[in-house]
C-alpha cells in the first residue's frame, strides 16, 4: 500500500524534479517507470519508519482476529497489520484510571471494538460498549467511562474475580482500531514534499556522481557541484519537525 498513485507521481517526478536534475547530473541516463517507483516507494517507507507513524490509514487487528477478516481486508485493498493483545491490570478500573489504555499505534483514526478475550479459546467474556469508549486520537489514548444505563450492565464473574483478586492478565484485551494519517496531502503535505526529494537524492546516488567536477573545453570551464549532506540535513529537519508535531514532546530520563 502507498500513498502515492503510481502513474501520476511516476510522471510529476519526471517532470517537476527529475527532468532538471537528469540535464545537469546524467543527461545520457534514461530512468524506467518502475526505476523511479521503486525509488519513490523505499523514500515513503523510509520517511515512515522515522516517523513512527502510519503515512495512510491501517486497520490495526488483533492476534485473535480471523483468517476471514484478513482475506477481506486483502480483498478491499486496504492496509493492515496485526498486534498482541493488552495486558489487563487490576489498575485498570481502580483510582482515577478510567480504563486507561495507550495503543501501540498512534494516531488513531477510530476504534471498531475493544474486547475481553480469554487468551486460549478465543472466547469473547466482555465487549466494551462504544458509548464508553473515548480517545485522545493524536497520542493513541483511551478512556473507558461507563454511560447511561449500560453503567449497571453485568460484566462477567471471571472479570469481577480478576478485578477483585489483583492478578495481571497478560493478552486478554483485544483491540481492533485504524490508525494512521487520514489524509495526508491535506494534513502534512510537507512529509509528501520530503519523501519526493528522498527519493530524487536516492536516485541520484545510484549514480555514484562525485561532489564536485569540472568540464574545459575551447578555454570554457563549467563546473558542477552537488553536496547530498546539506540536502539530506533539510529533509531531516523536516521529519523531525513533523514527528514532533505527530507524537509530541519526547525526552529521556537518565
Amino acid at each position: 500500500m502507498t500513498i502515492f498513485d503510481r502513474k501520476r507521481s511516476v510522471l510529476e517526478l519526471q517532470k517537476d524534479r527529475l527532468i532538471r536534475v537528469a540535464q545537469t547530473y546524467f543527461p545520457d541516463v534514461e530512468l524506467s517507470d518502475n526505476y523511479i517507483w521503486g525509488k519513490l516507494r523505499a523514500a515513503e517507507r523510509e520517511i515512515e519508519k522515522k516517523l513512527r507513524v502510519f503515512l495512510e490509514p491501517v486497520v490495526v487487528l488483533p492476534e485473535t482476529a480471523s483468517q476471514t477478516e484478513m482475506d477481506a481486508l486483502d480483498a478491499a485493498g486496504t492496509r493492515w497489520v496485526e498486534e498482541s493483545g493488552y495486558d489487563w491490570s487490576p489498575e485498570l478500573f481502580q483510582g482515577n484510571s478510567w480504563g486507561f489504555i495507550i495503543t501501540r499505534r498512534k494516531p488513531i483514526i477510530s476504534v471498531d471494538y475493544i474486547r475481553f478475550e480469554y487468551p486460549i479459546s478465543n472466547t469473547t467474556i466482555f465487549t466494551v460498549p462504544d458509548q464508553w469508549i473515548r480517545l485522545d486520537k493524536k497520542y493513541g489514548h483511551i478512556r473507558l467511562l461507563p454511560v447511561g444505563t449500560l453503567v449497571s450492565a453485568p460484566l462477567n464473574s471471571y472479570i469481577m474475580s480478576v478485578m477483585g483478586g489483583g492478578q495481571t492478565v497478560p493478552h486478554i484485551l483485544m483491540l481492533r482500531y485504524t490508525a494512521g494519517i487520514k489524509d495526508i496531502s491535506e494534513e502534512h503535505p510537507d512529509i509528501v514534499d520530503a519523501i519526493k526529494k528522498l527519493a530524487v537524492l536516492k536516485i541520484i546516488a545510484d549514480e555514484f556522481l562525485p561532489t564536485s567536477s569540472s568540464i574545459s573545453a575551447d578555454g570554457l570551464i563549467e563546473s558542477t557541484s552537488i553536496d547530498m549532506d546539506k540536502h539530506h540535513a533539510h529533509i531531516d529537519k523536516t521529519i523531525e519537525d513533523a514527528r514532533d508535531e505527530l507524537q509530541g514532546i519526547r525526552m529521556i530520563a537518565l
